[in-house]
């Protein structure tokens, strides 16, 4: 790749290891995890992760300016090849390193809604990206983590919900009681 193409395969990296590194910060057992974590809850309602959101906006906008003024066809693919491996083998380095470790819900909700969509774009993208680059062996290996992490998290979620009301209604009281304190 040259110059400009270089810079915004580059940039793309740059960007996702940003997102991967603010995930990180929901890490378990983290200092600022529950500081995070607590946040996360009281602030936001949106269940997909604003991060997510966020790259696959930046993705899907950069993505349909490279098709309108790149002609080479080939080159895009090229491009598009590179630049969905890279990411792929990003995440899937990242969800290696927390191999032993449970993800945090906000961790899942993003990552899920991140790969889910990113495999849209490139899946749907005019140049036409063949299959089996599409499910190359680290999507594989990210889908079936996050099949894993998914389950864990609804069934984490049902036995909350499960408890009885009674705690459920203490447990949000004293969590509304120290936000009034703080």
């Amino acid at each position: 790749m040259t110059g400009d193409h270089s810079l915004f395969f580059l940039q793309f990296t740059a960007i996702l290891d940003t997102v991967l590194q603010k995930l990180s910060r929901y890490d378990e057992g983290t200092l600022l995890a529950s500081i995070f974590s607590f946040a996360k809850q009281t602030t936001s309602g949106t269940s997909s992760g604003d991060l997510g959101r966020e790259y696959v906006n930046c993705l899907r906008s950069s993505m349909e300016q490279i098709r309108q003024k790149v002609i080479d066809d080939l080159f895009t693919l090229a491009l598009f090849e590179k630049l969905y491996t890279s990411q792929m083998t990003m995440i899937c380095n990242w969800l290696t390193e927390r191999v032993d470790r449970t993800l945090h819900s906000y961790q899942v909700n993003c990552l899920s809604f991140l790969i889910k969509k990113t495999f849209a774009e490139f899946e749907h993208s005019r140049q036409g990206i063949p299959e089996d680059v599409l499910n190359f062996k680290n999507y594989q290996t990210i889908q079936n983590r996050m099949r894993l992490e998914e389950a864990t998290a609804a069934v984490s979620e049902a036995s909350s919900a499960t408890r009885s009301p009674r705690t459920s209604a203490l447990g949000m009281f004293e969590k509304a009681k120290k936000l009034a304190l703080s």
